[in-house]
């Protein structure tokens, strides 16, 4: 049976405080994951060394991994395991319409004036507005084309490594 499917990255090589957030943050979204039936996957060994590809990219390669452990799914959120959701939220499978969705970042202008800026270069013909600039720390991706856009990530990590090393973006 397909499932939604909520993602997790939690790649202990790269960050060595990962336990000390990743029970909390885990025990939220399981609360979630019953409320909304959906199955919770936590990714926790790296696929390649996390010098040259950190987790953040490695994500992307969720449809390999579900495909290679023969998961059925019907959708897929990505989520970072430094997130916490509240017991009220919504569900995110409903609100995102099978569209690719993210949450609008406004923490940080300092931060997202950087990202900005550190990936112009791979991008001179776009214009971002920071106002509506989002954080990948939890995604939807889209339920059609969605293992696609994941390729075409992968993809431009592997056409950009050496310069995204170097920005360690």
């Amino acid at each position: 049976m397909a499932n939604n499917i909520l993602f997790f990255t939690a790649l202990k090589a790269n960050d060595p405080n990962i336990m000390a957030y990743q029970e909390w943050s885990l025990k939220t979204w399981n609360y979630y994951s019953k409320k909304y039936n959906c199955k919770l996957i936590v990714l926790q060994d790296p696929l390649y060394d996390t010098e040259w590809m950190r987790p953040t990219w490695q994500r992307w390669h969720v449809y390999e991994i579900l495909e290679h452990n023969n998961i059925e799914y019907d959708q897929i959120a990505l989520i970072d395991i430094d997130t916490m959701v509240r017991w009220d939220a919504p569900n995110i499978f409903e609100v995102s319409e099978g569209r690719y969705t993210g949450v609008i970042d406004d923490l940080s202008i300092e931060w997202l004036y950087n990202s900005i800026v550190g990936y112009k270069e791979y991008f001179p013909n776009i214009d971002l507005q920071w106002d509506k600039y989002i954080n990948n720390g939890m995604l939807v991706l889209p339920k059609e084309g969605g293992k696609e856009f994941c390729k075409k990530v992968i993809d431009f990590y592997l056409a950009n490594v050496d310069s995204l090393e170097i920005s360690n973006m």
